[in-house]
């Protein structure tokens, strides 16, 4: 018997972003000119066992780890434009992934689930943030204010992206949504500008930094702000001096940033947030720049992007199911024993999280067994075969389920699941022929 809902006392639990612990590899990765033009580097979180990785002479800018610390993102003009590459984590395999020539592009940003590529371009006539997938395909611009908007960086959730704004000639931090919810306005300056800001890779802070530039010298502050209390705590005060590009550690207890002084040469520090100790990690006789040390990582966590973009969650497990509606409520479930598709149309609330699920029970264990061996199962959003799904099993039937959340307003998500029988079979109940099924829910929010 094929069911579309979750069996009754079974359920999901919202699971937290899942930190994967990184000690093995605690690489810093920069960029220097301490070679003659700027390249990319790695070094150890103290300093020592600089590596180069790459080697032009072009300028390789604003590296930054993937989740996994397998990748590096990064912006070079080796084309004769600055565009977004990746290669991999000892250098090799250096490619380029933004397709748009002629445009600069600056600032990439990981998602947490190492698929898609956050970062600013000025494609459109002025720098917007966009989003693209790590091959390049389907970029889709995510703001569209008049004045420039640049560094983006993906909460830790993945469902949302903190950027810059230049707002009346000065740089505010704005929080969007990764479905393009209206950007929110974060920071009001009073005479400085807003750089940098970092999510913490827990997603409980978020730090920058304040700049007041008077002619007298810099004033340059580091900042972190509680994101549940709003609640600001001061990190670094330095005078005459200039500060950018933070990078947390894994563990949430040190930063790293650049610092350029009365020398004019931009500098790495390491500082730690709870006793305020701090150390120069990089010689002063050339410029480090553009840290980056730690990106969070959620392995049940994925944004679809396209035209239309959803946020999916892998659950952890199935209890507590009555906690979120289901995606099927309301709808009459079409049982379909030939080949075929069965569509329905679906309006939900869009600060609503639902849960997606497809169960097919047999009469007994080995009965389900026999029907499971030629069944193949595939989820879809958007067209896009989705992996976040947690396979279960309970009595005598066999689920498939995700959490799906940020629906677009007044925009079609089409839901899908597809399977495909290599043989007939039957449940005890009904028999089913071989051939390629299709169930598609075309959500709507409102």
């Amino acid at each position: 018997m094929l069911l579309h809902f979750i069996l009754t006392g079974l359920g999901i639990a919202l699971s937290t972003v899942t930190v994967t612990a990184q000690a093995s590899n605690d690489r810093i990765v920069f960029m220097s000119d301490r070679d003659g033009n700027r390249e990319i580097y790695t070094m150890n979180p103290d300093g020592t066992d600089v590596q180069r990785l790459t080697n032009n002479e072009a300028q390789d800018l604003q590296p930054t780890w993937s989740p996994d610390k397998s990748q590096i993102a990064f912006v070079s003009n080796r084309d004769g434009y600055f565009a977004v590459y990746i290669m991999n984590a000892a250098g090799s395999n250096q490619r380029q992934i933004s397709t748009d020539q002629f445009a600069y592009h600056e600032y990439p940003a990981w998602s947490p689930d190492g698929q898609y590529l956050a970062y600013a371009s000025d494609r459109s006539g002025n720098f917007d943030i966009y989003i693209a997938e790590i091959s390049g395909s389907n970029p889709r611009q995510l703001t569209k204010d008049d004045g420039d908007e640049t560094e983006p960086s993906w909460s830790p959730d993945g469902r949302q992206i903190a950027y810059l704004q230049n707002v009346d000639g000065a740089f505010e931090i704005f929080l969007v949504g990764t479905n393009g919810d209206t950007p929110q306005r974060l920071t009001q300056s009073e005479g400085g500008d807003y750089f940098s800001p970092r999510w913490s890779p827990d997603g409980t802070q978020l730090a920058y930094v304040l700049t007041v530039f008077d002619q007298a010298g810099n004033n340059s502050e580091i900042y972190a702000i509680n994101m549940t209390s709003g609640e600001e705590r001061l990190l670094v005060s330095r005078e005459n001096s200039f500060i950018q590009s933070i990078a947390w550690s894994e563990d949430v207890q040190e930063i790293v940033y650049q610092v350029k002084e009365a020398n004019g040469i931009w500098n790495l520090h390491r500082l730690n947030v709870n006793d305020g100790t701090f150390g120069i990690l990089t010689d002063l006789s050339y410029n480090s720049e553009t840290p980056a040390w730690f990106t969070p990582q959620s392995d049940n966590l994925v944004t679809v992007v396209g035209a239309i973009t959803v946020t999916l969650r892998q659950p952890n497990d199935v209890q507590n199911a009555s906690n979120y509606p289901s995606i099927w409520d309301g709808l009459t479930f079409q049982d379909l024993q030939d080949p075929g598709v069965a569509t329905y149309q679906r309006v939900v609330n869009i600060s609503q999280i639902y849960r997606w699920a497809f169960t097919w029970c047999g009469n007994s264990p080995s009965n389900l067994r026999a029907i499971l061996e030629p069944l193949n199962v595939s989820m879809l959003v958007n067209g896009n075969r989705i992996s976040p799904f947690l396979t279960y099993n309970t009595g005598n039937c066999q689920g498939w389920v995700t959490l799906v959340s940020d629906w677009p307003s007044d925009e079609q998500v089409l839901l899908e699941i597809q399977y495909d029988l290599l043989e007939p079979i039957n449940d005890g109940q009904a028999t089913y022929q071989a051939g390629h099924y299709e169930q598609k829910v075309y959500v709507t929010g409102r």
